[in-house]
């Protein structure tokens, strides 16, 4: 008994929000509509700004001789 009093509860809650929001829809659809409108011509406003980074790693030369003993030279650099 006491599922269905929450169920019917919940129901009525949520039947409230449903209609507060279809009572309020322009109020949501232009606020919306303002802040959609103003973030296109803000990202047409600003200014396009590109950052590029290179690094350049040192050449490793390679011999078949070092195997293991070549990872030691090169934390030795």
């Amino acid at each position: 008994m006491t599922e269905t009093i929450e169920k019917n509860n919940e129901f009525q809650l949520l039947s409230k929000l449903l209609m507060l929001l279809k009572k309020e829809y322009k109020i949501i659809l232009l606020i919306t509509s303002f802040f959609s409108i103003f973030g296109f011509f803000y990202l047409l406003s600003i200014p396009k700004e590109y950052i590029s980074i290179g690094k350049i790693m040192p050449e490793v030369s390679y011999k078949a001789s070092n195997g293991i003993a070549g990872i030691n030279e090169l934390l030795k650099k």
